[in-house]
């Protein structure tokens, strides 16, 4: 996804105005990915690519104001016209030193606090429009590629998010016949309605922050009146559990909001990962990495990108023969509207992969101006 163009995906209406750009870091001058650029006093959001490139596509552009108001980058603002070229440079931050902070409580008990906080104050009674897609190989080869449009929909006061597929395309490497049941069991990982159930209900956090095998320290960090946060775990050296993880959550300590987590298996405890038994196979899990990103904007508080890599062998029981398979999916939320209307349940999807749901588009999406630089 060399040239990935994240952009906003509204409904395609005549006479609409576009407006493209590119937001760089003013010194390096390089592009800034997954950047929020939002239209001011709006649920109406870009986010930028892997080389810092945006589009809105509205209809109604002229002299609104886009905002971009990041934890890294000092806060832009700037009025804007139909067929505008935006070049935006953004002035990095100047954080302090990290040093060590101290809490007169359990680091847990205060984590366990922000969780539940960014939990209540995550939008609901939204239907969230992402770009959705699932990757994987087989012993170094491209095993099968999907990828479709998917509206989510998240209900006040439910555990359960809805997951409704508007296009979708699957491109498999083996076009005579499907995946069989085996092999969609153990490369599944996470279905889409539970990829982006897990990063808005902090589901992987919340297992670590109550695990007793994980140490934890906090630090902090300050810009002017800016002041950020980080949490770092990783495994008590005398642990001998399977699939210990390392990694970071950035947050915000006053307002009680986490902007980024980043979790991969401690390659320092990798020797303790035991296979697992699934059916007629043996799951060696070699890595796993899972990242997820929310962004505050027009005091807005949502979920804008998640991915899971992972990295296993597949063995038979008897030991046979052993196959490496990787995958990685990937959810971009592309746009939030508010909602009071639910899907039925008939149009929900209940499938495990969005392989499954198979070729079934009313038009080449991957095609459009606005899309194809996602299929690289």
């Amino acid at each position: 996804m060399k040239n990935l163009l994240l952009f906003l995906l509204i409904p395609f209406i005549s006479q609409a105005q576009i407006v493209n750009g590119i937001v760089k870091d003013k010194n390096s001058k390089e592009g800034i990915s997954f950047l929020t650029v939002a239209i001011e006093n709006s649920d109406v959001y870009a986010l930028t690519n892997e080389n810092g490139e945006f589009q809105f596509n509205l209809s109604d552009i002229n002299e609104k104001n886009i905002i971009i108001d990041n934890i890294y980058f000092e806060p832009f603002s700037m009025k804007i016209n139909d067929g505008n070229y935006i070049n935006i440079e953004l002035t990095e931050l100047s954080y302090t030193l990290e040093e060590m902070v101290l809490y007169n409580q359990p680091i847990k008990k205060v984590f366990e606090d922000i969780i539940s906080n960014s939990e209540k104050t995550l939008k609901t009674n939204v239907k969230i429009n992402a770009f959705y897609r699932e990757d994987y190989f087989k012993n170094g080869k491209k095993y099968f590629f999907s990828d479709g449009i998917i509206d989510f929909y998240i209900k006040n006061k439910t555990s359960k998010i809805d997951a409704v597929i508007l296009q979708s395309r699957v491109i498999d490497s083996n076009s005579d016949q499907q995946l069989n049941e085996i092999d969609l069991e153990y490369i599944a990982g996470l279905s889409p309605d539970e990829m982006i159930e897990m990063g808005m209900k902090f589901n992987f956090i919340k297992k670590i922050i109550k695990d007793k095998n994980y140490d934890f320290h906090v630090t902090s960090k300050k810009s002017g009146d800016n002041e950020l946060h980080t949490l770092y775990f990783e495994p008590i050296p005398t642990s001998t559990e399977r699939f210990l993880f390392k990694g970071k959550v950035v947050f915000d300590d006053s307002a009680k909001l986490i902007y980024e987590m980043d979790v991969q298996f401690d390659d320092n405890f990798k020797q303790f990962n035991k296979e697992i038994n699934i059916l007629i196979l043996k799951i060696k899990m070699n890595d796993i990495n899972y990242k997820v990103k929310f962004n505050y904007n027009n005091n807005k508080y949502y979920l804008t990108y998640l991915n899971q890599y992972f990295d296993c062998d597949v063995i038979t029981k008897k030991g046979k023969n052993t196959e490496k398979v990787i995958g990685k999916t990937e959810l971009i939320a592309l746009g939030i509207e508010n909602t009071s209307t639910f899907p039925n349940k008939d149009s929900i999807f209940k499938k495990k992969k969005l392989y499954e749901n198979g070729n079934k588009f009313s038009y080449e999406f991957w095609n459009d101006d606005l899309i194809k630089n996602y299929i690289k």
